[in-house]
């Protein structure tokens, strides 16, 4: 499995405003075959950080490197899920995920078309337009396409953002159940602190162009809303309080 390393990157825009810098010797680093979630508020550079994870954009300086010890010749294949499943209308929904492994031979194209589409629950709308699915069938085709090609690294960029709460609590379910099966190492964007807490092992704040916090979450998968908010007491450090992760994002003090 691979681990995602980002060392001493910065990244800055020209704009109307003059320079922004959206990371100023930003250092992370993503464990492998776990979910990591990197939390901020909006225009702190979450999107610009997955984009140059992803290679589309370029680091002023510094590096990012994808390091696997069973394959240090090789490069990790990586998706990404964006906020708007952004699927072509025209295509049903199995053509439209069969577009991440088109180079591949027809028989194998379609085999791994139909495994994703049955790892997201979609086979039943397979042959179903763009515009004939609700919200959350929109977003599990945008994840089939995603995971068809098999990827190592998957980075999810405010995938869950779009749905209502419902729908987001039934995907959070089930890409849990895909997390499990796949292993893959996850880099979750996210403003949710909930959503943070749902999915990830390791929570990083992103502010002022660098990490400055870093949460490990103890609860084990998989989560839902009725897990319980403290992990039992045999399990606890003692004297030590974990921080309320939604006063720390908000910038409240926790009352002792």
């Amino acid at each position: 499995m691979w681990t995602i390393e980002v060392d001493q990157v910065s990244k800055a825009f020209a704009s109307d405003r003059g320079r922004v810098v959206t990371a100023d010797g930003l250092t992370l680093t993503a464990a492998a075959g776990e979910i990591t979630a990197v939390i901020g508020e909006s225009g702190c550079g979450k999107t610009t950080l997955l984009r140059m994870i992803a290679g589309l954009e370029t680091p002023d300086s510094g590096s990012i490197r994808f390091t696997n010890p069973e394959k240090p010749d090789t490069a990790p294949r990586i998706s990404v899920v964006f906020q708007e499943p952004r699927l072509f209308p025209w295509m049903t929904v199995r053509e439209n995920v069969s577009l991440a492994v088109r180079e591949l031979p027809g028989s194998e194209k379609w085999g791994r078309t139909d495994e994703a589409l049955k790892a997201v629950r979609l086979c039943d709308a397979a042959d179903a337009f763009p515009k004939e699915l609700s919200g959350g069938m929109a977003q599990r085709a945008g994840f089939a396409r995603a995971i068809a090609q098999s990827p190592d690294i998957l980075l999810l960029d405010e995938a869950f953002g779009a749905l209502d709460a419902l729908t987001r609590t039934v995907l959070y379910q089930e890409f849990q159940a895909l997390q499990s099966e796949r292993r893959m190492t996850v880099l979750l964007i996210t403003h949710d602190v909930l959503e943070a807490v749902m999915l990830s092992r390791t929570i990083l704040r992103l502010r002022g162009g660098v990490i400055d916090e870093s949460f490990a979450v103890p609860f084990p998968y998989p989560r839902s809303l009725a897990t319980p908010g403290r992990p039992p007491a045999e399990k606890r450090c003692p004297r030590r309080r974990s921080p309320d992760l939604r006063n720390v994002f908000y910038g409240r003090k926790r009352r002792n």
